[in-house]
């Protein structure tokens, strides 16, 4: 896996608390669920930074809809749109 110094590290700083929390909700309260759900799309938007980082919103429903953890992928999206 590449290394990106462009901006990956502050944004991942920025955005893990308000996702956590969306996928927390998302998850009805399962810690250990939306943890490894944010895990698995911060690692996800880090393989793809060169396309995500030029996205409006990369912490937005286009970035994380596509993960598989949901059940509901319309109901991640909006409280991760939040």
């Amino acid at each position: 896996m590449r290394r990106y110094d462009d901006g990956f590290e502050s944004w991942y700083r920025e955005a893990w608390p308000r996702i956590a929390r969306a996928l927390l909700i998302v998850s009805g309260g399962q810690a250990d669920v939306a943890a490894e759900a944010a895990s698995e799309a911060f690692v996800r938007a880090y393989e793809r930074w060169e396309r995500v980082k030029r996205m409006e919103s990369p912490d937005g429903s286009e970035s994380l809809g596509q993960c598989r953890w949901s059940a509901d992928p319309a109901v991640a999206r909006t409280f991760v749109s939040k």
